[in-house]
């Protein structure tokens, strides 16, 4: 079912007719809806994407609905399909930015840097957004410290902070997580310039991922940083 929910959100307005069936769908879910096909507590999870997809789909055919908006909003920091959709509103979702701002204060790590993204591209002049990062820069969880220091670099510009966050990251033992620091580093492209010493140290990195993400970082950054791995005549 919520391959058919994405399928319909993918042909946007030419599925209009599909609104009605879709709108009835995301009123029952979860609750009326788990109840009547006899889903326990134990596929909630299922539930939760389901309605995501239903509110995503209803929202690519009409952007306009409040209802789909709104579970989105609810949806936002654990699903980042959802949170470019809205990102992509701007301004037109400013609506949503007082509960944005409320959930800044209840949550923390992941979720509250995932919030603070998507106010920054609702309302980018809140004042709540860089305290909020600036909090999840501060975690135990390296990658969410990066995560936060590459969205706190695209508000306020400050590359030096966020880059040091995400060395810190890089030049950590290695782990599952040591190849998403230099995806952030490239997404930075030339703010990072200052990461190219360390991110050729990192082609020689023991996570393999780390290394060939390095590598794409530096094509991003500075190729020529890597004129001195290529063959000479």
């Amino acid at each position: 079912m919520q391959e058919i929910a994405l399928a319909l959100g993918a042909m946007g307005v030419h599925a209009r007719s599909a609104l009605p069936l879709l709108t009835n769908l995301l009123g029952e879910l979860p609750g009326r809806f788990a109840a009547r096909a006899n889903i326990g507590e134990d596929r909630k999870w299922e539930l939760f994407w389901l309605r995501g997809a239903v509110a995503r789909a209803i929202a690519q055919i009409d952007n306009t609905d409040k209802a789909s908006l709104a579970v989105m909003v609810e949806h936002a920091d654990s699903d980042a399909i959802a949170r470019r959709f809205l990102a992509g509103l701007g301004s037109k979702a400013s609506q949503f930015a007082p509960e944005l701002t409320r959930k800044l204060a209840s949550t923390n790590g992941q979720p509250q840097a995932a919030t603070a993204e998507l106010l920054w591209h609702i309302d980018p002049n809140n004042t709540a957004i860089v305290p909020a990062l600036k909090q999840v820069m501060q975690h135990t969880n390296s990658a969410m410290r990066a995560h936060a220091a590459y969205w706190y670099w695209k508000v306020t510009g400050d590359a030096t902070t966020a880059i040091n966050v995400i060395i810190a990251g890089l030049e950590e033992p290695p782990s599952s997580a040591s190849q998403m620091f230099p995806q952030w580093l490239g997404q930075m492209e030339a703010a990072a310039r200052p990461a190219v010493p360390v991110l050729k140290k990192a082609l020689w990195h023991h996570n393999i991922y780390a290394r060939r993400n390095a590598r794409k970082a530096l094509e991003k950054i500075d190729p020529a940083a890597l004129d001195v791995l290529k063959p000479r005549d």
